[in-house]
């Protein structure tokens, strides 16, 4: 398990973000551990998952609904059963403040274009971060505990491409624009891949 100590409030930027109902103020101190997880955690945390999705999903870029971003959640929850899932956790003060999940699939590569290759690649489905964590490297922190926890090889996600800080973390780790894709129900979303 890894942590991130964080600075105390005067020295950390805390975007200003409105209380939602039933939703704590982020965090703004304390110790942010990260840690790889399973089904049963995911499931006890649900709500507490549902909570990050819908701030980190509700904020522009994405603008997503609370239903669909709660929708982002239920798919986490179905797919924790796949043979090849993948999910770590950020918890802050005793509730999760951002995660990340994936599996293989072929779905981004075949909306990229891209020739399938011998095995399904892994794909980056979901990385969501408490907005109040914004700037504390916690979203690095929850990226390369996954990609310290899945097998090497290619990798892709989908992210929205006016998104720019998650743009600038995932070229810094070595991601590249593939394609500009507008899945069903969905608006414009940019393929990124990682050959490694």
């Amino acid at each position: 398990m890894a942590s991130i100590s964080l600075p105390p409030p005067a020295e950390r930027r805390v975007d200003a973000v409105p209380v939602r109902s039933g939703r704590q103020a982020p965090p703004t101190h304390g110790t942010v551990q990260i840690f790889r997880c399973g089904r049963d955690e995911l499931y006890r945390r649900a709500e507490e998952l549902i909570a990050v999705a819908v701030a980190a999903f509700g904020a522009p870029p994405w603008k997503e609904s609370p239903t669909h971003a709660t929708g982002a959640v239920l798919r986490l929850l179905r797919e924790s059963s796949c043979e090849d899932f993948v999910a770590v956790l950020g918890v802050c003060d005793g509730a999760a403040c951002g995660f990340a999940y994936g599996l293989r699939s072929r779905e981004l590569e075949s909306l990229a274009g891209a020739r399938p290759g011998a095995s399904a690649p892994f794909e980056l489905r979901e990385l969501a971060l408490d907005v109040g964590l914004h700037g504390a490297r916690v979203g690095v922190a929850l990226h390369d505990a996954m990609m310290d926890a899945v097998p090497t090889g290619p990798k892709w996600l989908l992210t929205h491409p006016a998104a720019r800080p998650a743009l600038g973390l995932y070229r810094s780790r070595g991601w590249r624009a593939a394609a500009l894709c507008r899945p069903a129900g969905s608006q414009t979303r940019l393929v990124m891949h990682r050959p490694r």
